[in-house]
């Protein structure tokens, strides 16, 4: 793959693995040790990333983001020190309020602080899952080996590339050695670069049960090893000099800077806890958040929306 730091996991249909697998590679990135990293549930009618890390959310969400009623530094959630989530919320009435547009604004927020952002679409063709693909800098497509889901990934990659972005490879998820097509036959059918493949493991299921990516919860897995090879193939080499180099200038910037510093835009940055104990904060960040712009109203997107599929016609 190419130097790229922003994301999204997609796939053609529901029950692939796609969660699994941003999770446990949000998860295994930051364990590289190399930057700070976001991953964000962007299936906003079915949101249920969190529950991959035992939690659930306490305060704002990213649906309350895309209904300008919350920041986007009020809504990340710090799980370790390099892995942040942005979550999103299941709430019918929540999904009804946001806009999806101002995903654009959240994306390059998320882009600015942290070194790897990872984006967890939702399933099927929607505005809210195509949109997110023109924000990108790659798409990691994840796939299971029956032919319904490598059907369905083969469309999904087509509008992948209709959208103008880059389907930096596909990973097969739940493959069952010496049963299911091998992984490789997969990715040449898709002619997509095979990135890594996930096999059927039991510690997958166990550690959903528990709340805890199998990356952490069973770390000797065949499962868990396979997301640590993930995560070599999609950070590469090159980029990890890259940023060890900026993490140094940084480091070398702070001696020499003041010791508190606001954020780029005037105000001080929250993170909150999953657990529910009071957030550890800077001087606190204005009630009322700034709205992120707009091209027009949630009436007049609304309207855009309606005719997303258009651009996906030759």
């Amino acid at each position: 793959m190419s130097e790229d730091t922003v994301y999204a996991i997609a796939g053609g249909k529901g029950g692939v693995g796609k969660t699994t697998v941003a999770a446990n590679l949000a998860v295994a990135i930051s364990e590289l040790g190399i930057g700070s990293v976001a991953v964000v549930d962007v299936d906003l009618g079915m949101a249920n990333l969190a529950q991959f890390f035992g939690e659930t959310p306490s305060g704002p969400t990213l649906n309350d983001v895309l209904a300008q009623e919350a920041a986007v530094e009020e809504a990340l959630y710090e799980l370790s020190e390099d892995l942040t989530l942005l979550p999103g919320a299941s709430a019918l009435d929540s999904y009804v309020e946001t806009d999806t547009d101002h995903l654009k604004t959240v994306v390059a927020r998320l882009r600015e602080r942290f070194d790897f952002v990872l984006l967890d679409l939702g399933a099927g063709i929607s505005y809210e899952t195509v949109l997110p693909l023109e924000i990108v800098d790659a798409v990691i497509l994840v796939t299971a080996p029956d032919q319904a889901a490598i059907d369905n990934t083969r469309t999904t990659a087509a509008i992948v590339s209709r959208a103008g972005s880059t389907p930096g490879g596909v990973v097969v998820n739940q493959h069952r050695p010496g049963e299911s097509t091998p992984p490789a036959s997969v990715a040449a059918e898709l002619n997509l670069q095979l990135l890594g493949s996930v096999p059927e493991d039991d510690a997958v299921r166990d550690a959903l049960e528990a709340g805890q990516p199998v990356f952490l919860s069973a770390p000797d897995s065949p499962a868990a090893n396979a997301f640590g090879d993930l995560a070599g193939a999609v950070v590469p080499n090159s980029l990890v000099d890259e940023i060890e180099q900026a993490e140094a200038d940084r480091s070398r910037d702070a001696d020499a800077a003041p010791a508190v510093a606001a954020a780029g835009d005037g105000s001080f940055e929250t993170v909150l806890e999953l657990d529910g104990d009071e957030a550890e904060q800077e001087p606190p960040s204005p009630s009322t958040p700034e709205a992120p712009p707009t091209d027009g109203t949630a009436e007049e997107k609304q309207d855009d929306s309606g005719g997303f599929l258009s651009w996906l016609l030759p």
